[in-house]
């Protein structure tokens, strides 16, 4: 539980300096923060978490970077964890071809783990 301080510490000092803009270090603070969630079992949480790194990530990258595509695929675990098999697979589904476009290799662990 220590952690989730943390991280919520690490959120605050970085909406002081950010505010509302857009920031990758944002997201992927947010980001970690979810799989923090979903390790502690908070998987609603890790949503709202991970939809929030999602609206950073796309308004600073687009559509189709590879930060996106883990972000989509920690959704999946959140919807997983809840239970929610078919939100999982949507998330699942649209993070592979982001993988796919950016690593040639198939062999890749990221696409693996899809």
């Amino acid at each position: 539980q220590l952690a989730v301080k943390y991280y919520e510490d690490s959120l605050e000092r970085q909406k002081k300096v950010h505010g509302s803009r857009p920031n990758p270090e944002m997201a992927s603070t947010l980001n970690n923060f979810a799989n923090t969630c979903i390790d502690l079992g908070d998987c609603s949480k890790a949503i709202d978490l991970l939809h929030a790194a999602l609206w950073h990530y796309r308004e600073c990258y687009g559509e189709s970077h590879p930060s996106i595509a883990g972000s989509l695929a920690n959704l999946g675990k959140a919807f997983s964890g809840l239970g929610d098999f078919t939100k999982a697979a949507e998330q699942f589904t649209l993070a592979l071809p982001i993988y796919e476009r950016f690593y040639l290799d198939r062999n890749h662990p990221n696409i693996a783990a899809i």
